[in-house]
């Protein structure tokens, strides 16, 4: 659930069912976690680094996923976005992708409470363009998006050269570093 002032959350809550745990954001006040304040990880290396995954729908899609398996510590796929980038949030990953070639599958709604939760606790939400995202309260623009606990996070997972060009020139299967 989101507040808004506007088109910008000021407030978010974030229930998750088979737990009870409660994330929780006001902006400019920080992000709590069953009551408690909470930050993103600390990790900035790659390869120390554990990320969420969306299900690969291609087999460019599968070999993108290989690659950032291959680079970074650990990877998961859950398939609850929310849940994927308040987990950024509370540092128990440093990164979640979300992204498909032929059609992007996100909506505002699955992402707007858990963008103010990430933000407050330090995190940042991408486009596939590379920039910080804008999320339109239009109910049919889709997104891929990237969550990371940080610029530098961000830049890594963009500068695993396979991962860079397959971005680049999505007609082309990226090969296995």
């Amino acid at each position: 659930v989101a507040v808004l002032n506007g088109d910008v959350p000021v407030h978010s809550f974030l229930y998750e069912y088979p737990t009870g745990n409660i994330f929780s954001a006001d902006i400019g006040q920080g992000t709590t976690y069953n009551q408690k304040k909470i930050k993103v990880s600390q990790k900035r290396s790659l390869d120390s680094c554990q990320i969420l995954l969306a299900r690969p729908f291609s087999e460019k899609e599968s070999e993108i996923s290989k690659i950032l398996m291959l680079n970074t510590q650990r990877t998961r796929i859950t398939g609850c976005p929310s849940l994927d980038i308040a987990m950024v949030a509370l540092g128990t990953f440093e990164a979640y992708i979300d992204f498909h070639f032929d059609k992007k599958c996100l909506k505002t709604h699955d992402l707007i409470a858990a963008s103010l939760i990430l933000q407050e606790a330090g995190g940042a939400l991408y486009g596939d363009d590379g920039k910080k995202l804008k999320l339109s309260l239009d109910t049919s623009t889709t997104y891929n998006v990237f969550a990371t606990n940080s610029d530098e996070v961000y830049n890594a997972l963009l500068n695993i050269s396979t991962l860079r060009l397959a971005l680049s020139q999505p007609s082309e299967p990226p090969q296995m570093t």
